[in-house]
């Protein structure tokens, strides 16, 4: 497992919320959610090996602190699709 030392909260910066291709950057959030549940696993996997009750609480906050920041990401690439698809609604109307 790999341990993020020096990382703070980050947004996305305005470009990455106003793409054009928001079915690009969906997927690329879904990974990130993917790959944060992964963390989540792995600190749960921990935890069941640890030797003391205040690790294992530690691993465990991890995991979930892990599991929030993934579904924060589920919940953005929902909102980036409707987002895409509401821009797609506006510009075939235009078109017409």
């Amino acid at each position: 497992m790999r341990l993020y030392k020096g990382h703070g909260y980050r947004c996305l910066p305005a470009t990455e919320h106003s793409s054009a291709s928001g079915i690009h950057l969906e997927g690329d959030i879904l990974k990130k959610a993917a790959e944060y549940h992964e963390h989540a696993r792995q600190c749960r996997e921990l935890a069941v090996r640890a030797k003391t009750a205040e690790y294992k609480a530690a691993l465990m906050q991890m995991a979930e602190t892990w599991d929030d920041l993934a579904r924060n990401r589920e919940r953005l690439a929902k909102l980036v699709s409707s987002d895409a698809i509401s821009s797609a609604s506006v510009v075939t109307r235009t078109r017409n």
